[in-house]
């Protein structure tokens, strides 16, 4: 049987060590270079991540806070578009007697529009 060897490099020194053997130091050194691979990185680096996973979080909790204000939202209905007329009180004889509201305002179609009127938003 053959056995088979790998090369570790430790601090530029190649180690043999055979296949089937273990060696709790070598193995220690694996996971202590493991550790000091990843523990590398300025903090520039470490700050961009931050910065990006609060950027995320922030995207995020905006996401859900739009997506609830459009499912809290009420059905939009356009005759509450014309609400803000003033009530119209009449006297028996069907006289205009007093307005109450908020705003002064009387619905008129378009027909009823004099043409300057027309003409000058047209113009505009």
């Amino acid at each position: 049987m053959k056995k088979t060897t790998y090369t570790k490099k430790k601090k530029d020194k190649d180690i043999k060590v055979p296949k089937g053997k273990k060696n709790s130091k070598i193995k220690l050194e694996k996971t202590s270079e493991l550790k000091k691979k990843y523990k590398k990185g300025t903090i520039g680096q470490k700050l961009l991540i931050i910065l990006m996973l609060f950027l995320i979080l922030c995207l995020t909790l905006g996401i859900v806070f739009v997506l609830y204000i459009i499912i809290a939202s009420p059905d939009f209905n356009t005759s509450n578009l014309y609400k803000k007329e003033a009530s119209v009180f009449l006297d028996v004889n069907g006289n205009e007697w007093a307005r109450l509201g908020t705003e002064n305002r009387e619905t008129v179609t378009y027909d009823e529009l004099p043409q300057v009127l027309v003409d000058a938003i047209v113009a505009t």
